[in-house]
């Protein structure tokens, strides 16, 4: 049997009787483990002992289908429905980030599931954030001003400028374990890069090998502390407007493009964060209300664990 076919069979938990696979779990572990990527790899290039961190991160995926599964029954009753357009639109936008239909479909296929089956999550996942929209701005009051400046006194230590760059990379792959001319060919063909005197951005779109190189090999602001060591020692030492020498990890060799710098120390003005800072509290509100919501749908519902090794998911 397919084994992808054989994890939608083998049921995890069930949420007041609706079922919850193995296929649905590790589906939801992997976002977590992606959305861990996106922040950067760890300053000393390692990860957790893997067994660990696996089980962590499926207990915590566990926790939020239960979540989203409570919210989504709460929707059905509540009669908050998604239509076939809004579902459409947003099928869109995903297609958007893939160079063609085909690609979006082998993509699809690669997961393990059909084209129905994505809507079906689409409109799932777009039901869930739409009752818990609706419900933390039925519950929330907006930051007063007087709010945000007794914070901001109160919290001053945590208002001082980080130590930042503002940078683009070119990454050429090439594994720490590849043969030896495989790495002389990349380190070669990235030297080239460094020496040719067209523009970055230009040279990113055309070689670089991350997922950022359609948007010229932006990164972004990155304070001290969040990028591999390696890439931090060639970004802050390079001068604005410059490109690094060429920087190796264990994946493969890196240009940098630093576009800004800023030091580190300097206390930023209520002015300066006031809006930002609003922003945040009236965030902060929003989880916290939505939090207290899934623990009173906790209380009333009937979740069962089934995998033993998962128990601790329900609480």
């Amino acid at each position: 049997m397919n084994p992808m076919n054989e994890m939608k069979k083998t049921l995890v938990a069930k949420v007041n009787g609706v079922e919850i696979n193995q296929f649905q779990l590790e589906n939801a572990a992997e976002a977590v483990k992606a959305g861990m990527k996106t922040e950067g790899m760890r300053r000393d290039g390692k990860t957790s002992g893997k067994s660990g961190i696996d089980q962590k991160m499926k207990i915590f995926a566990l926790q939020k289908l239960i979540e989203r599964e409570l919210l989504f029954q709460e929707a059905k009753k509540l009669k908050i429905t998604v239509s076939e357009k809004e579902m459409e639109e947003v099928l869109k936008k995903c297609m958007a980030g893939f160079p063609s239909e085909g690609h979006f479909k082998a993509s699809l296929v690669m997961s393990g599931i059909t084209l129905d089956e994505y809507k079906k999550q689409l409109i799932y996942d777009m039901t869930v954030n739409k009752v818990a929209a609706q419900k933390v701005e039925s519950l929330r009051k907006d930051t007063s001003p007087e709010e945000v400046r007794t914070y901001y006194e109160e919290n001053k230590n945590t208002f001082v400028t980080p130590e930042y760059v503002e940078i683009s990379y070119i990454f050429i792959k090439c594994n720490q374990f590849a043969p030896e001319k495989e790495k002389k060919e990349a380190l070669e063909k990235v030297q080239k890069l460094r020496k040719s005197r067209e523009d970055f951005a230009e040279l990113a779109k055309k070689y670089s090998e991350l997922p950022n190189a359609s948007q010229g090999g932006y990164v972004g602001k990155v304070r001290r502390g969040g990028l591999h060591p390696y890439l931090e020692i060639a970004a802050f030492k390079t001068p604005v407007n410059q490109v690094s020498e060429v920087a190796r990890t264990e994946d493969g060799f890196y240009l940098i493009k630093v576009h800004k710098k800023r030091g580190g120390g300097d206390l930023l003005t209520f002015e300066e964060v006031k809006d930002d800072l609003k922003q945040e509290l009236d965030n902060q509100r929003g989880i916290t209300i939505l939090a207290d919501y899934v623990n009173q749908l906790k209380k009333k519902a009937k979740i069962q664990i089934v995998d033993k090794t998962l128990e601790s998911a329900e609480g």
